[in-house]
């Protein structure tokens, strides 16, 4: 294994090494941080990077924190991912992060009150390199990740789907040489994984160990799956070889077959770890944004009167920033909750016939956050609108 991928080629960390000199040069160059952090897949050196005849093609993104006192620079950070992201062909991330983000077991800006254990702060804290200044991480304290709640994991999930609907739309019978849509397709069922293994308390921040402890563990834990267990189990090895080892030859199928193998699985997971997480159970899709909704209302830890209005105009600031104007800021649930609420409808919608009592649930729910154009009578186009919209709202509320 090489320093920042799975492949054994110094080539290839070859030139990881000079986009990351060049990325320490350009920040340090117009700001003095404390520390300069390579996080990610290229982090803990599982980066998906595919060999082909005309060069490299990077798959995974450079995820890069810098640590220092003031938040103020994240224009700069926002202006120098777009520059280095221009300059490499590739996705370049530059975030702002808390000097103590360790010892205050937080990642973002804000201090108030206790922060739960997380899977990024955990994979924070095990799957990251310092590469400039002072290294905060190595002599820090231990986070167990048999500490982290299942609805970290269950919040994962929920993402994972959300990014996928970006990369879902009416006419996908066919193949994508970019691999984009496949790398989401990836993603998604790794992220079941992840969170089957949070479930059993085998949790670990690198794909590889990951992989081969769903591979032990799933023959005696997927019973839930019925006849999908064998296939669940191939699908998380093939999404752990993608990953690791990217290959054109991994994903054959056109994208829309893909998924159809894809979503009944993740189906599967979903609804078993709802139960057994949430106690939310639900037989149609149209059921569930009220359950989730209510269930995340009682444990959400923003409901004290103080707490909760101030969460409300960090809501209002956020549309407003997006050009959005929110219709109902006063909404008794959270806008990020009534996102998570409505993605799975269209998510898991994708693969079968359009249910219009499950659109109009996606509807009435968004239609908390802003006032929709009027519904369409063909459900597919109906569906491909709600898509749009959600992951629209996911990027304002839960990005």
């Amino acid at each position: 294994m090489a320093r920042y991928t799975a492949l054994d080629d110094p080539i290839v960390d070859k030139v990881i090494e000079g986009h990351l000199q060049r990325i320490v040069d350009a920040i340090t160059a117009r700001m003095k941080p404390q520390s300069i952090v390579l996080r990610g897949s290229f982090g803990r050196g599982e980066g998906s990077v595919m060999l082909k005849e005309e060069g490299l093609y990077f798959i995974s993104d450079y995820e890069i924190d810098v640590t220092c006192n003031s938040p103020f620079y994240r224009s700069l950070f926002a202006d120098l991912s777009k520059e280095l992201s221009a300059e490499f062909g590739m996705q370049v991330g530059i975030r702002w992060m808390r000097p103590d983000c360790l010892t205050a077991d937080r990642i973002g800006p804000f201090t108030s009150g206790p922060a739960p254990k997380s899977i990024s702060l955990y994979e924070f804290r095990y799957g990251s390199k310092i590469l400039w200044g002072e290294d905060f991480i190595s002599g820090s304290l231990p986070i167990d990740p048999d500490q982290i709640p299942l609805r970290d994991g269950m919040k994962l999930i929920l993402n994972r789907m959300a990014e996928s609907l970006f990369y879902m739309s009416l006419d996908d019978n066919r193949t994508d040489e970019s691999l984009v849509p496949y790398h989401w397709i990836n993603k998604t069922i790794l992220a079941c994984a992840e969170c089957l293994l949070l479930h059993w308390k085998e949790y670990h921040y690198s794909y590889e160990e990951r992989g081969r402890r769903f591979a032990r563990l799933a023959v005696d834990h997927l019973d839930f799956m019925g006849a999908q267990k064998e296939t669940m189990i191939g699908l998380v090895n093939r999404a752990t070889d993608f990953k690791l080892r990217p290959r054109t030859d991994i994903y054959q199928d056109n994208i829309h077959d893909t998924w159809n193998q894809v979503i009944p699985a993740c189906d599967s997971v979903f609804r078993y770890l709802m139960s057994q997480g949430f106690d939310i159970s639900f037989e149609n899709f149209a059921d569930y944004p009220h359950r989730f909704l209510n269930w995340q209302a009682a444990h959400s830890p923003h409901r004290s009167d103080i707490s909760f209005w101030q969460l409300k105009l960090l809501e209002v600031y956020r549309a407003i920033s997006a050009h959005r104007h929110p219709q109902k800021a006063s909404s008794e649930f959270e806008a990020s909750d009534i996102v998570y609420s409505a993605v799975p409808l269209l998510f898991f919608g994708y693969a079968s016939e359009k249910d219009s009592k499950v659109l109009a649930a996606a509807r009435h729910w968004l239609g908390k956050l802003e006032r929709l154009e009027a519904p369409s009578t063909n459900q597919k186009i109906e569906w491909d609108y709600l898509r749009q919209v959600t992951t629209k709202f996911w990027k304002v509320y839960c990005y």
